[in-house]
């Protein structure tokens, strides 16, 4: 598309513990501003749905008072997200799960005072993640099946509200426009003039073109504590209970922002070789995981690659 009577517009605001932007490219710059604002107001209420900071939202609202089996009302994005995690759950074999609320929460509370929480800890809610505690009775009704749970959007909550910001968009005409959310950004229709949205890739030193699909990252440039000289990552194992140690670098290219976020989380956590098998099955998922001379990039992942990030 031609830059002709198009106009550049990028809002930045402090959200969902990062900075998050929204730039666009519209024909009306103060039109589009009211729009980007709308869509920062579509981040605003779901955070306000998801959010494990925020004892008012509507998870902490939930878990602080329901009763073990209790058919619970929830909100149409809490159902839908809830619908989401379960299925990236069985997909990754239980490498990403949002019921492990209590003990990233315990992890969070422990390292505020610079320790790591107790191993029999760690072993009883372990043991509570091995089974679906999560039902769906009805349409916008929820059954949790164990007492004291607490949920967990945090790796996939981003890309989400990320989704629901694009939609958001769209509705209002805007086409053209890249929503970067710290770590996870979704793309629409390239710039004027461009094939793309070009993004790099720190971990691996790769630079990537893409339009109409999002991207996510996590690994090891990303949040990490030291204890007693052994290092962790912030990304807890649902399987283990325990802050990742060898964390792989992990980049997702996917069509939903949700699949991005939840899938770099699990990548990051799962051995080389059950991503590359999981990254077989769903060819319509590109990624590139690694760490030190480890890298492995699914057979797709080459066509988003425009740079190896190095400079003459």
């Amino acid at each position: 598309m031609k830059a002709d009577n198009l106009y550049p517009i990028t809002i930045r605001k402090p959200a969902l513990g990062t900075t998050v932007s929204v730039t666009c490219f519209v024909v009306d710059s103060l039109q589009g501003i009211a729009k980007v604002e709308g869509a920062f107001a579509v981040l605003d209420s779901l955070n306000k749905i998801f959010s494990d900071y925020d004892p008012s939202s509507e998870i902490m609202q939930i878990t602080s008072h329901y009763q073990k089996g209790e058919i619970i009302s929830v909100s149409a994005p809490l159902f839908d997200l809830l619908q989401k995690s379960i299925d990236i759950r069985r997909l990754t074999g239980g490498a990403f799960n949002v019921e492990i609320g209590v003990l990233s929460g315990m992890w969070r509370s422990f390292l505020a005072k610079d320790q790591i929480p107790p191993r029999k800890y760690i072993r009883k809610y372990r043991r509570k993640l091995k089974k679906e505690n999560i039902r769906f009775p009805d349409s916008g009704q929820i059954q949790l099946m164990q007492s004291n749970m607490r949920l967990d959007f945090g790796g996939i909550a981003k890309g989400y509200i990320g989704d629901l910001m694009a939609k958001h968009l769209k509705e209002e005409g805007v086409t053209i426009f890249l929503i970067d959310l710290g770590g996870d950004l979704i793309a629409g229709e390239p710039p004027p003039e461009s094939g793309g949205w070009k993004i790099t890739i720190s971990w691996c030193n790769q630079i990537v073109q893409i339009a109409n699909q999002s991207i996510a990252t996590s690994g090891p440039d990303f949040q990490f504590f030291v204890h007693k000289g052994r290092r962790y990552a912030h990304i807890i194992d649902p399987q283990t209970g325990w802050g990742v140690e060898n964390l792989f670098g992990s980049t997702v290219i996917a069509n939903s922002g949700y699949e991005a976020d939840a899938l770099a989380s699990a990548f990051s956590i799962l051995s080389m070789l059950r991503s590359s098998q999981l990254l077989k099955r769903k060819t319509d998922i590109a990624a590139i995981i690694g760490r030190q001379n480890e890298l492995f990039e699914s057979d797709n992942f080459s066509q988003y690659v425009i740079s190896d990030g190095q400079t003459n």
